[in-house]
């Protein structure tokens, strides 16, 4: 992905936009931006928003006025205020760049050098990313715009206008707002799993579903469906591991397969199904993903690149550890409370 991202912004031609839950100081950051500068210096529209407490709490301000100063507009979604107030929970965890309104990159990875393995901190890091190009990849300059200009989205932007090709595969990307009434990326969830003849396929590195996405997976396990649960080996919030850990006995008691990737920490927020539907985004299944903040992910249609996506799915599951019910009932009785008082503050996580 980060070669791939290198080579398209290289040969932008009239805009890039980033828009990141996370940009750190490093190697990563260091080779986009010494990019971004020089496309901005040759009379791109280039710009950058972040988000005020994923990258806020970073070392990055430095790098972010070297960019502005060389022609790069950037700006911070919801800075962090130290003030106790509802709307520091409503953070841009999104991550998009969408260059020339034809090609675009989103998936799970921030630009921070943990994402392309520089780091080590949790063992191997494991994540994914899409590469659009044509017309849905539009819908994302829809997106960011919406953020850029309100830092909200409330406002009408007009969206591409629909394709006239036709064809048997599509992609139908979306975005999650803390302000509207339901939960898009729940609903894409679990439509994708109450529809699944064959199997199920999700890996995520925060797993926190609540009652009706647990019932969900669970009725789809007993009606006969192969259920396969991806999670970290090694977790970068331990206490959210633990969480996670607690709903691990009632899901394998009914068929539910979870496994827990071994070399390190994954990252991917992907699930597919069937072979046929595939979603790649950054909701993580969690209730600050499914509520709290603003997510967007692209649902897939019969894309060539399912296949790819299940032979991804294959080849991590054989670096990972299936939990058993032995597992569950080895867990000690003090851990097990911790993972139950932790869960009732979830949604702060």
């Amino acid at each position: 992905m980060f070669r791939a991202l290198l080579n398209d912004i290289e040969n932008a031609h009239t805009s890039i936009y980033l828009e990141f839950y996370i940009i750190s100081d490093g190697f990563m950051f260091d080779r986009v931006a010494k990019l971004l500068m020089d496309k901005a210096s040759k009379g791109l529209d280039v710009r950058v928003l972040y988000d005020g407490v994923g990258t806020g709490f970073s070392r990055s301000n430095g790098l972010f006025r070297r960019l502005a100063a060389s022609g790069v507009k950037c700006r911070v979604f919801n800075r962090f205020t130290p003030f106790l107030i509802t709307t520091q929970n409503n953070r841009d965890h999104r991550k998009i760049v969408v260059i020339d309104g034809t090609t675009t990159f989103s998936g799970g990875a921030n630009i921070a050098d943990e994402y392309i393995n520089l780091s080590d901190k949790y063992g191997h890091w494991k994540d994914s990313a899409i590469r659009i190009k044509g017309a849905a990849a539009k819908s994302y300059t829809a997106m960011f715009m919406e953020l850029w200009d309100n830092n909200d989205l409330s406002a009408t932007v007009p969206l591409p206008p629909a394709s006239s090709v036709i064809t048997d595969a599509f992609i139908q990307p979306f975005s999650i707002s803390p302000y509207r009434s339901r939960s898009t990326g729940k609903q894409v969830y679990l439509e994708i799993i109450r529809n699944a003849q064959k199997f199920v396929h999700i890996t995520t590195p925060y797993f926190l579903p609540d009652d009706e996405l647990t019932a969900a997976l669970c009725t789809c396990a007993l009606k006969g469906v192969e259920v396969c649960v991806i999670l970290p080996g090694i977790a970068d919030k331990s206490f959210v591991q633990t969480i996670a850990r607690n709903s691990y006995f009632r899901l394998i008691e009914t068929g539910v397969r979870i496994f827990e990737y071994t070399p390190g920490f994954i990252h991917s927020k992907n699930i597919s199904a069937d072979g046929t539907i595939a979603l790649v985004g950054t909701i993580n299944l969690d209730c600050r993903s499914m509520y709290l903040q603003y997510e967007t992910a692209a649902v897939m249609y019969g894309c060539t690149c399912i296949k790819d996506i299940e032979e991804d799915f294959a080849y991590t599951l054989g670096l990972s550890e299936e939990m058993t019910r032995e597992y569950c009932m080895s867990r000690s009785i003090k851990e097990r409370f911790i993972g139950y008082f932790l869960n009732l503050l979830s949604p702060l996580f």
